[in-house]
């Protein structure tokens, strides 16, 4: 069989889809209820610091809430945080592998002050929802700097929202170079 070379295409690399196979690639799914206007919904990033050999661990990230009542979502560098809250189970998205992600993210932190604002999107009215968030790899794709800290914020439109929130990532770790095609 002879493939015609008008449908040959140059091979391409997919580099998250990559993590995934070497075992670098995690994520943290949560669903909440009844988040009020007065009272957002918070998850602090804390990306993986300079290891002890001085290598710098990238992460990648994209992130996606899906609400049953409009809000805004916003992304935030620096927050002020007086604790951290509850620290969530990270996913390696490679089931068989056994490597654990070097960044925490925990759920409902104190923050007194958000910091600088990176993103910030609104979507969907009182009554109806939205998909809130910066989920298209490729283009929206943020390399958090491993000396900061970062918050997800969702405030409603209306009281008693619901959320499933996403967040999504592989590391950049020295041990797992880019192939070459």
């Amino acid at each position: 069989m002879t493939i015609p070379t008008s449908i040959i295409s140059k091979p391409g690399l997919d580099i998250a889809h990559q993590r995934i196979h070497e075992g670098n690639h995690f994520f943290v799914h949560r669903i909440a209820t009844g988040i009020n206007i007065a009272n957002p919904k918070y998850f602090l990033i804390i990306p993986p610091r300079v290891q002890s050999d001085g290598s710098i661990i990238e992460m990648h990230i994209i992130f996606e809430t899906v609400t049953d009542i409009g809000g805004t979502l916003g992304f935030f560098e620096n927050p002020t945080v007086t604790s951290n809250g509850t620290e969530l189970t990270i996913i390696n998205n490679n089931r068989r592998s056994s490597t654990s992600s070097l960044c925490q993210i925990f759920e409902n932190p104190i923050v007194t002050n958000d910091g600088t604002s990176l993103f910030e999107e609104r979507a969907g009215t009182t009554t109806s929802g939205a998909e809130l968030g910066e989920f298209e790899r490729n283009d929206e794709e943020i390399i958090l700097h491993q000396l900061d800290t970062y918050i997800l914020k969702f405030t409603p439109l209306a009281n008693n929202a619901n959320i499933t929130m996403e967040i999504n990532w592989y590391d950049n770790r020295p041990s797992a170079p880019i192939p070459i095609p």
